[in-house]
């Protein structure tokens, strides 16, 4: 139905003492995708939107521009879909291969 409306209310938290300016980038079922500023200042980040299309993914750095970032793969939440779930497996095994290979090379 192309009048239907979605109202979205994301609520975003920060782990940890360190606060940087980041992207929150949003993306829609269609594939369009909206980006949010967050300062990074506050520990949480309250947003709403409303939009003609379900979010399927929200992602806190897309760019990865926080080098400090320990945990990169709680930055992004996907919908459950057949269709996500291969992404995040992938995710979650090159984090696993690049965690080993930096391990790795303290030995080597």
């Amino acid at each position: 139905d192309s009048t239907m409306q979605y109202q979205h209310e994301l609520q975003l938290h920060r782990v940890g003492s360190g606060y940087f300016p980041v992207d929150i980038e949003i993306t829609f079922a269609d594939g369009t995708t909206s980006t949010v500023a967050w300062d990074g200042q506050s520990v949480w980040k309250f947003h709403t939107l409303t939009s003609s299309q379900p979010i399927t993914q929200v992602w806190i750095d897309p760019s990865r521009s926080i080098a400090l970032e320990l945990t990169p793969l709680d930055n992004r939440w996907t919908s459950t879909t057949h269709e996500a779930w291969p992404r995040e497996v992938m995710l979650i095994v090159q984090y696993w291969v690049s965690a080993f290979v930096w391990l790795f090379g303290l030995f080597a």
